[in-house]
């Protein structure tokens, strides 16, 4: 039927048109038709089938279409094998066919990334194209329309009429158009939501039913690219309709489990985000938080695994969210750490946001800081709100009134502007915290019952933290009664919502007003459940505050040491980046250490003995042990010391002296109690510290020295005095040696003329001249400058290393001469080649490659790597004739006269880049070298935490960009001067 109205329709028109208007080709073979459809792996439409047998190609109205031959049909494009193209024109049109799910075709226009749907079968494809032809149709509105004239009942155009038609608010003829073409093609998806979006008008079952309608019969992947899918609205007008929850759940199971076989595309990813959420968020308002987040965690994998090939960063955010919730913080952060290293800007800002609510729902340090990032990131309005709701949380928590009150302020200001009715129940929950500082009672009392007003019925967490500040209010005012009953209601709401850390907070308090009235038995019961969930959540701050409930501030210190140690080896093995982890990887372990030393720093000083003996136990466990930075007793005599080093009491600091300065230890461990020592907030250590400098002779000198290594690490100015004085030539060699380098640390500018004396003694010379060049005077730097002139040999270090590193271009000569001379001093020379970085020294660096001397070969390469940032393979055959070959092709970059450092024109920039390195020793002499070329001394902690050194680069680069034009790149400096 089909093929005879076919070409009823061809002859009609091209009987209207002279000989040579339509040009036909003779009919394919059977053969030739099978042979196509084996190559396109399906088989062809009839319509088509019959026009390619009669006619195997042709070309219409002088060329402006032409149908392709069966030789000529191809796949659309690699990416869409689902499109073959079948047709051409006119003006460069691509006309392909694709198969739908139920197996028929449509027929339409190829865009290069989708086809548009004009007609579901070639007869209805090829009358509605001559129409087209014939009546010169520019505009597609034009084109539809007199396509529907020759295919009134195509499902396609009706469908689009139908959407044209709502669009321009002709509400019941899109009623009729949509019905007909979801009648004629049921599976047309969009047609359905859009027959659901009229009927909502005055239907809502009937709306209802069409929006169930096309979502039943969505599947993934789109069978072909440009296939009707659901629009974005679909699933939210869907949502408002169902009232039943559990209804609505099955139906979204129904489509991940049975109508998702694989996703291909953005559209795909979108989908599938969105029915993954809306199930998950469902399941949430179940209290079923575990099922929503296997829910999450399979739809993550799933499309991990599928054709995209990627993560979903909506999903994995949700899936953080309710990990949070359930107290999995661990699994957070992971999460948190891959949405930043791969996500968007607005993925990265929402990730910083839930990292913040992260830390001070842990009461972790560093807070303001992570806080102080998320507002960095870009956030949008409503994240910015939720930012600020969080800042004024922790600036009540803190107790900054003023800071609360401000931030407050403009949140509200904000709220009113968005309109943001979700987050008026934390509005109101912040008022009241900022009310409650103020000492306004009431006012608190009424925000907080307004919030919980705003919420109504709506089972909430937000909610229930409310009920806990009534509680809190009733305690404060002796109503036990009312407290009790607040607080029974929020324990309640949180189990229910399965909410484990905030559920043990209200155990906490039920435990401890249990105890306040006497009911030991509950309350023990209560304090025991609070208890259980913090411990399961590695929550250090909870733990302690049930201790503290028991009257037993020290009880946990087994599980804080436990746990610290764990800790102290993710941070060993983020701080040395080893794979997979980087450098900023150490912020989560570090953070999870200050949480335990906060909870041991408000224990009694019983907890002291306890990590005395602790200490020892490890100590002599790594005596006779191999005392690796991983070892177990390394890493908990490490957490050992770390705990005890945030106990403010005297017999804390006095158990760190004593280890300190009977240095029994050596290595990672000893590193570790000298930088516990030097950070601690125990004022008591520096009393010690300065007790042993100012009676040396009590004292060992491995003591002495590493009481002045400590003082000078801590800048402690209170230790200058003494430190002079034990410079003198009186003092043991390693006491002054580390007095040296402690003064030039401390900057104190006065201790200049005991540092110039020490230049005498060829053993400190090299410190000396450090710490003097620290406190920006030059001496020391002549001192090593005569010394290479004069061949000294007697020096601790190589003078030409400190001339070259920290001398003018005028060394240039002095260092070509001792470095042509050979020798020891020759290779250190040729270091300070390297290091003052005038290519005007890289011949002589070339000419030592030529060497047969193994060593100088090395030294003089290294030199050059360090000036040039080539690096040759020294071990390899050839690396002589490749240096060589690299700069006659590279030489030309290199301005004589002009310093370079690694292959670029060195400036303080390139410093501080240095100071973010993965070795400590790179980034400690990055920031002397620093220091002493700009005479600027702001902090830097090279082996501290690693937000700390985050924080101080932030200073060191904020300086740069305020004074970078006072330093040109590529010029030489000492002091903050210019050497010429």
């Amino acid at each position: 039927m089909e093929s005879s109205s076919l070409f009823a329709s061809l002859e009609r028109v091209s009987s209207r048109y002279r000989q040579g208007v339509f040009r036909w080709s003779e009919g394919a073979t059977p053969e030739a038709l099978r042979s196509l459809e084996v190559h396109i792996g399906r088989p062809l439409p009839k319509g088509l089938v019959a026009f390619l047998s009669k006619h195997n190609g042709a070309d219409l109205f002088r060329g402006s279409v032409r149908i392709r031959g069966t030789s000529d049909v191809a796949f659309a494009d690699l990416t869409a094998p689902q499109v073959i193209l079948f047709a051409d024109g006119p003006d460069e049109a691509l006309w392909g066919w694709a198969v739908g799910r139920d197996g028929s075709p449509v027929f339409g226009l190829w865009t290069g990334h989708h086809l548009e749907p004009v007609a579901a079968t070639f007869e209805a494809w090829l009358r509605g194209t001559l129409a087209v032809v014939e009546a010169r149709a520019v505009r597609m509105e034009d084109q539809i329309t007199i396509r529907l004239e020759s295919t009134p009942d195509d499902p396609w155009l009706q469908a689009r009429v139908g959407t044209h038609l709502l669009e321009r608010g002709k509400t019941q003829q899109a009623i009729e158009r949509l019905r007909h073409a979801v009648k004629v093609y049921p599976n047309h998806v969009r047609a359905w939501q859009k027959l659901g979006d009229a009927l909502s008008m005055g239907d809502a079952r009937g709306a209802r039913e069409a929006w169930l309608e096309a979502f039943r019969r969505s599947h993934l992947p789109l069978t072909w690219p440009g296939a009707p899918g659901l629009g974005e609205d679909l699933l939210g007008s869907l949502a408002a309709s169902v009232s039943e929850a559990r209804s609505w759940e099955k139906e979204l199971e129904r489509f991940l489990e049975d109508r998702v076989t694989d996703v291909r595309t953005a559209y795909g990813v979108r989908l599938l985000e969105e029915v993954s959420c809306r199930y998950a968020k469902s399941l949430i308002s179940r209290g079923l938080r575990r099922q929503a987040r296997a829910l999450l965690s399979d739809g993550v994998s799933r499309l991990e695994v599928s054709s995209w090939g990627r993560p979903s960063w909506k999903s994995l955010l949700m899936l953080a969210r309710i990990e949070m919730d359930l107290g999995n913080h661990d699994e957070v952060e992971q999460i948190v750490r891959r949405v930043v290293h791969q996500g968007s800007l607005d993925e990265r800002a929402q990730a910083f946001l839930l990292l913040a609510e992260l830390v001070i729902t842990r009461q972790e340090p560093w807070a303001e800081d992570v806080l102080e990032e998320a507002g960095r990131e870009g956030l949008s309005e409503t994240g910015r709100l939720y930012w600020m709701l969080l800042r004024a949380e922790r600036a009540v928590r803190q107790e900054r009134l003023e800071e609360a009150r401000t931030v407050l302020m403009d949140a509200q200001q904000l709220s009113a502007h968005l309109g943001a009715p979700a987050l008026d129940a934390w509005l109101n929950l912040v008022a009241g915290d900022v009310a409650m500082l103020d000492g306004r009672t009431k006012e608190a009392r009424a925000a907080w019952r307004r919030g919980l007003d705003t919420l109504g019925d709506r089972k909430v967490e937000v909610g229930h933290r409310m009920e806990l500040r009534l509680g809190d209010l009733a305690l404060k005012q002796g109503d036990d009664k009312a407290a009790y009953a607040w607080y029974a209601r929020a324990v309640e709401g949180y189990a229910v919502a399965d909410l484990p850390v905030r559920e043990g907070w209200t155990l906490l308090r039920l435990g401890r007003l249990c105890a306040r009235t006497g009911d030991e038995g509950a309350g023990q019961a209560h304090l025991d459940a609070a208890y259980k969930r913090f411990t399961e959540a590695d929550l250090a701050a909870g733990v302690a505050a049930v201790d503290a409930a028991m009257g037993q501030s020290g009880r946990s210190l087994a599980w804080h040491l436990e746990r610290a140690s764990a800790h102290a080896k993710a941070r060993h093995d983020a701080q040395r980046a080893r794979p997979p982890w980087n450098r900023s990887d150490a912020d989560r372990p570090e953070r999870r250490l200050g949480a335990h030393r906060l909870a041991i720093a408000a224990c009694d000083v019983e907890v002291v003995r306890a990590l005395k003996t602790e200490m020892e136990a490890c100590a002599r466990a790594i005596s006779v042990g191999r005392g690796r930075p991983t070892d177990a007793p390394v890493l908990r005599y490490t957490a050992s010391v770390d705990l005890l080093g945030g106990h403010r009491s005297f017999e804390a600091a006095e158990v760190l002296l004593k280890h300190l300065i009977d240095r029994t230890l050596e290595g990672s461990a000893y590193r570790s109690l000298l930088g516990a020592v030097a950070r601690s907030p125990n004022a008591a250590l520096v009393d010690g510290l300065l007790r042993v400098i100012e009676t040396p002779a009590k004292f060992t000198g491995p003591a002495v020295a590493t009481s002045c290594e400590v003082l000078g690490l801590r800048r402690e100015r209170a230790s200058v005095g003494e430190l002079q004085e034990l410079v003198g030539p009186d003092a043991n060699i390693k006491v002054r040696h580390a007095a040296v380098v402690a003064l030039g640390r401390i900057g104190e500018r006065g201790s200049i003329p005991v540092l110039v004396e020490s230049l005498k003694e060829p053993r400190l010379a090299e410190p000396a001249a450090l710490a003097l060049l620290m406190l920006g005077d030059p001496q020391g730097l002549h001192f090593h400058r005569e010394a290479l002139a004069q061949g000294r040999t007697d020096l601790s270090g190589h003078p030409g290393e400190i001339v070259g590193r920290y001398g003018g271009p005028e060394n240039l000569i002095l260092l070509r001469t001792v470095a042509e001379a050979g020798g020891e001093m020759g290779l250190g020379a040729l270091v300070g080649l390297g290091l003052l970085g005038d290519p005007r020294g890289v011949q002589t660096l070339l000419e030592y490659l030529k060497s047969r001397d193994t060593r100088s070969f090395e030294v003089a390469a290294s030199a050059l790597e360090v000036l040039t940032g080539h690096h040759e393979d020294v071990e390899e055959p050839g690396a002589r004739q490749r240096w060589d070959d690299w700069w006659v092709a590279h030489a030309e970059r290199f301005a004589l006269g002009v310093r370079h450092r690694a292959g670029v024109p060195m400036d303080a920039g390139w410093l501080i880049s240095r100071m973010e390195d993965v070795d400590p020793y790179t980034r400690r002499t990055a920031y002397d070298e620093l220091v002493i070329t700009t005479g600027v001394s702001l902090p830097f902690d090279a082996e501290g935490p690693w937000r700390l050194q985050q924080a101080h680069l932030r200073e060191w680069r904020a300086w740069w960009q305020a004074n970078q034009s006072r330093f040109p790149a590529g010029s030489w400096y000492l002091d903050g001067q210019g050497v010429s």
